[in-house]
């Protein structure tokens, strides 16, 4: 069999053109010819990687379509097409040999980049409509129908992880679309992400129209393509992309908001290398999570601290904590315990938001405040506020006057008007400063706080009740 007809085939870099990414493949011929170069989008290199994926004795990885940027993609693909023509050069793989030819050769080259329903400039497109969506292998497919002036209707499928690589490429950051979330989106949430694509697809069309590369990079989207192909590719994403937590450790303990929380350091590996980052938490989420996980596997609850803290303390605490995430982070991994994968990443997901001391339930409620004590912080006077929940947990916040203040406003714009400031100490003492009229602050603040608080649990002024919540929440100091 003659050898391949190139000495060297490398991609060299990319460019942007017309809003699309297009990468420079450099072509030398055996023959001695002059070299010559291509572009190619990345659809171009998936659909090829499409056709030789099932010829290949040996699996080639290929190439994420998301993360890393352009240099590292161009790398990641050069690396990749040289594994191929390597293969193909072995006479035992002379089926990639006609995909390849088609691939590099000069004429297919400009036809490939034409290959587009919306090569002609002046076709626009109408509406797109998400109509329903399916499961597929485990992941779900969203049909997209295109209305396009000058096409006939069609219709094509897209995952999730599609349209926010689309909303990536536009910088279209609308609130409306819908969030990421580590757990397996289904059910009613899973419609409503559904209408929110398509809001956020019809709001991104029409603001497209004044936007040639926003235009541009709508169309490469709608294109249609072989279903198989498009799969192939997400699949590749999701599986290069996912974040592997390979190590949890809980560092610290430290005091936020009136509360004990625990500093968790979480380290996950992506292709493009070790990642860390920091959470806190506070020992009812750390308990929550031990149950859902008993739910589903039962040896997730051993070796969890007690509730009660012992001689040893918070650090005894932490330190039994540290032991446990790290027991149940090594059960994931294991056949038994592959349904604790998904709580424990939803627990350790960085953008949520530190949890309310009321536990964002509608159901916990305050029982009992007094404001036992205060102290002085670089000048400024703090007063104790100690809670009882129903839940029977107790914490302590701190305010100073000035929130204090902040809040009998509030209390005065929702439901008292000028009433609310009926017992509150005079803010006409800038500075109190003999331990007497410390104390008369305090127990002035004390009896108005206590009157606002029995006030909220009355049906008349149970408006009261969240802005009387939101001062005591411990994450908001």
């Amino acid at each position: 069999m003659s050898p391949l007809p190139w000495s060297l085939v490398s991609v060299v870099g990319s460019e942007k053109r017309d809003g699309l990414r297009l990468y420079h493949i450099e072509v030398k011929p055996l023959n001695g010819d002059k070299p010559f170069k291509l572009k190619k989008r990345y659809n171009m290199f998936a659909y090829l990687n499409n056709e030789v994926k099932p010829l290949l004795k040996k699996k080639i990885p290929f190439p994420g379509k998301v993360g890393g940027g352009a240099e590292k993609r161009s790398r990641d693909l050069d690396a990749w097409l040289a594994n191929i023509v390597s293969t193909a050069r072995d006479d035992d793989n002379l089926s990639l040999r006609p995909l390849l030819y088609e691939f590099l050769s000069e004429r297919t080259a400009d036809l490939m980049l034409k290959q587009t329903p919306f090569a002609d400039k002046s076709i626009a497109i109408n509406g797109v409509k998400l109509p329903y969506q399916e499961e597929r292998d485990g992941t779900t497919w969203f049909a997209v129908d295109i209305l396009s002036a000058g096409l006939e209707p069609y219709r094509i499928w897209k995952t999730y992880r599609m349209f926010l690589h689309l909303k990536q490429e536009t910088g279209f950051n609308r609130a409306d679309f819908p969030k990421k979330s580590i757990a397996k989106c289904s059910g009613e949430a899973l419609t409503e992400r559904r209408k929110s694509l398509d809001y956020w697809m019809t709001a991104l069309i029409e603001n497209s129209e004044t936007n040639q590369e926003m235009t541009h990079l709508i169309q490469d989207f709608l294109v249609p393509r072989n279903e198989e192909s498009e799969s192939d590719v997400d699949e590749e994403i999701s599986e290069s992309e996912k974040p592997e937590i390979s190590a949890i450790r809980l560092t610290e303990v430290g005091e936020r908001g009136g509360g004990v929380y625990y500093k968790v350091e979480v380290i996950s590996y992506t292709e493009s290398g070790p990642a860390t980052y920091v959470l806190w938490k506070r020992f009812r989420q750390f308990a929550k999570l031990c149950e859902m996980m008993v739910d589903v596997c039962h040896d997730a609850g051993n070796d969890f601290p007690p509730k009660s803290i012992g001689k040893s303390g918070v650090e005894g605490r932490k330190r039994g904590l540290d032991f446990w995430m790290t027991s149940v982070l090594g059960l994931s991994k294991t056949s038994q315990g592959v349904h604790l994968k998904p709580l424990l990443e939803t627990f350790l997901n960085p953008s949520q938001k530190v949890e309310s001391a009321f536990d964002s339930s509608s159901l916990v409620e305050v029982t009992k405040v007094s404001l036992p004590s205060y102290d002085d912080r670089e000048g400024t006077t703090f007063y104790q506020i100690r809670v009882e929940l129903s839940t029977d947990e107790i914490f302590v916040v701190s305010k100073s006057y000035s929130m204090f203040y902040e809040l009998c406003k509030s209390c005065g714009h929702v439901v008292l008007g000028k009433a609310a400031e009926n017992g509150f100490p005079s803010k006409t003492i800038l500075k109190v400063t003999s331990k007497e009229s410390l104390d008369q602050r305090h127990r002035q603040l004390a009896a108005w706080f206590l009157a606002m608080f029995e006030r909220s649990l009355t049906d008349d002024y149970k408006v009261l009740r969240p802005v009387l919540r939101e001062f005591l929440d411990s994450t908001h100091v």
